[in-house]
C-alpha cells in the first residue's frame, strides 16, 4: 500500500499558504489599533466649532474626531467673540525599534503588519487643547 497523500503538505503548498494567510491579514491591515484613530478637542471656552482638513468631519468643542492613522492634518477652532486658532496635528509610530527572537509571535505578526499600513500611529497633541483669545 502506497503512503497517503492526506494531510501531508509539499514545501510550495506549505509556502502557497502562508502567502495567502500574509496577503489575508495584510489586506486588513489594522490588526491592533484599526484604521482610525480618535482625537480629542477641547477649548476653554467651551462650544468652539472645530473643522478639519482631512474632511468635512465638523463637532462643536469638547468632541472626539475619527482621524484616518498616518495623517496629519489641522484643526481650526472658531468661536464668536474669539480669534480661530489653528493647530497641526502630526502623527507618531507606535512600532517598536527592533524584534528579539521572543518578539516573533502572533502579536508581533500583527504589529508589523500595523507598522506597514500605519496602522500603529496616534496623532500628537492628543488631546488638542486650545486656550481660545478674545477679539480685539
Amino acid at each position: 500500500m502506497r503512503g497517503s497523500r492526506m494531510g501531508v503538505l509539499k514545501p510550495p503548498a506549505v509556502a502557497a499558504a502562508i502567502g495567502c494567510l500574509v496577503l489575508m491579514l495584510a489586506g486588513c491591515a489594522t490588526l491592533e489599533h484599526g484604521q482610525t484613530d480618535q482625537v480629542y478637542v477641547l477649548s476653554d471656552p467651551p462650544g468652539a466649532d472645530v473643522t478639519v482638513s482631512f474632511s468635512d468631519q465638523i463637532c462643536k468643542t469638547p468632541c472626539t474626531l475619527d482621524a484616518p492613522r498616518g495623517q496629519a492634518f489641522t484643526v481650526v477652532l472658531e468661536k464668536p467673540g474669539y480669534d480661530s486658532q489653528t493647530v497641526a496635528v502630526a502623527t507618531k509610530s507606535l512600532a517598536p525599534a527592533s524584534a528579539t527572537s521572543e518578539d516573533l509571535t502572533a502579536d508581533y505578526v500583527g504589529r508589523i503588519i500595523d507598522n506597514r499600513s500605519d496602522a500603529d500611529t496616534i496623532h500628537v497633541p492628543d488631546p488638542v487643547s486650545v486656550k481660545l483669545k478674545p477679539s480685539k
